[in-house]
């Protein structure tokens, strides 16, 4: 299948739009132009990211990744007429499908409406996310998107066949996302709940960092943890560096250390840290102070983490690794941390953190616990990046005619998982 190619302006470089040969039979091609109508605008339609409220009448739609970026009261911004449309992030080449009343927040923003003689609106903007539009910084993007052309089947029972089948898709994984999400707030009640209460209904102390069950101790940091110091391995990987880790995981990086530097020249470039899957990494940085992994494997990880190692018999290295994700911990470190230059937290600062510690199997119940929240989390966040790449496939077979809409809804109905 050949493509319908221009020219960048900026750079001279070829890049490819749409295929457009052969296309499927009773499809057509437009070019974007074609494809859009004028909208009317309020006389103040834009609103400044500094009047933007966290509740209101009205939804603020922007450029941002966010759905929905705020809130208004105020009705002469709010777009009424003309709907549904699509909103594009000038800056961002994002495409939003709104379909209610809504205000255009900040700059930046394109509101694009589907020429309804030729096509149907929810069939447009799925083609629309199809389009490979070049990226450009933070510069202004919609001069390229206008260079593109729109490929649809002519029949718009069709259109709206393909775009009931992606919406299936896209309404699956989000409902992944918001239950993902749930979880994510049902671990954290159960964390304030299990690091205060305990799991056996004792009944509780008073002590310098909050109340507990009268059997836990309070230790400090430093007497039941060792934190790692300056050691580096020149032929080991993998490395880890704070990019690597997210709040509860961690990614290797392999091949970032270079094998031909030496302990010296390591020691100046980074001064790296040894670890091994009996340690858990702790990013002393601010406002990476919510990262916290549990490493599998021996690697190196960059100077701006700590790895920390349980050297007390009454403490379970994944008690700990929960501990450290609660909101009390990450409160009391944020609270400690050094405000000149860079803000982190030292080893003397963080040592001077005051720790639970449970029966050992008082920990163990409240990890296993919080393990199946973490699993339940992995999961549906693995379901969602599964229904991400069905529909990135479906949407690219789709809107290209190689794949038919209709022998699909049999299988999608809206609203439901396929």
């Amino acid at each position: 299948m050949t493509a319908k190619t221009r020219r960048d302006t900026v750079r001279g470089e070829v890049v490819s739009t749409l295929p457009v040969s052969p296309l499927p039979p009773n499809w057509d091609i437009s070019p974007f132009e074609f494809c859009v109508v004028k909208t009317k605008l309020p006389k103040h339609s834009s609103i400044s990211l500094d009047k933007y409220q966290t509740t209101g009448t009205y939804p603020i739609i922007d450029q941002s990744a966010e759905y929905i970026a705020g809130w208004t009261d105020s009705v002469e911004s709010v777009i009424f007429e003309d709907l549904p449309v699509i909103v594009f992030g000038d800056h961002t080449r994002v495409f939003k499908y709104v379909d209610f009343p809504f205000a255009v927040g900040a700059d930046g923003t394109k509101i694009l409406r589907a020429n309804s003689t030729i096509l149907d609106s929810f069939f447009f903007y799925f083609a629309l996310l199809n389009l490979n539009v070049p990226s450009k910084g933070y510069n202004r993007h919609y001069k390229y998107l206008r260079e593109f052309s729109i490929a649809f089947p002519i029949d718009k029972s069709e259109q709206r066949a393909i775009a009931h089948a992606l919406r299936a898709v896209q309404q699956a994984q989000a409902a992944r996302r918001r239950e993902a999400a749930l979880e994510r707030e049902r671990k954290a009640a159960l964390m304030q709940h299990l690091f205060t209460r305990g799991t056996r209904g004792e009944p509780r102390k008073q002590t310098d960092i909050g109340e507990m069950p009268e059997s836990w101790r309070v230790v400090r940091f430093a007497n039941v943890v060792e934190i790692g110091k300056g050691q580096v391995d020149p032929k080991l990987d993998p490395y880890a560096s704070m990019i690597h880790v997210g709040p509860e995981n961690i990614e290797s990086d392999s091949g970032r250390l270079v094998a031909t530097k030496t302990n010296k020249e390591l020691k100046i470039i980074s001064g790296n840290y040894l670890f091994t899957a009996e340690d858990i990494l702790y990013s002393k940085i601010r406002p990476y102070l919510n990262k916290v992994a549990l490493p599998t494997f021996l690697g190196t990880c960059s100077a701006d983490m700590y790895p920390l190692r349980p050297h007390s018999d009454h403490l379970i290295r994944e008690f700990l690794f929960q501990f450290m994700l609660s909101e009390q911990f990450k409160v009391r470190a944020v609270s400690l941390q050094d405000r000149t230059g860079i803000p982190k937290i030292n080893r003397e600062q963080l040592g001077s953190i005051l720790l639970l510690e449970p029966p050992l199997s008082e920990q163990r119940d409240i990890v296993a616990v919080l393990r199946a929240c973490d699993a339940k989390i992995a999961a549906l966040e693995r379901e969602a990046a599964i229904l991400d790449a069905l529909f990135r496939a479906m949407l690219e077979e789709l809107m290209t005619g190689r794949l038919l809409a209709r022998g699909l809804i049999s299988s999608f109905s809206l609203g439901q998982d396929p």
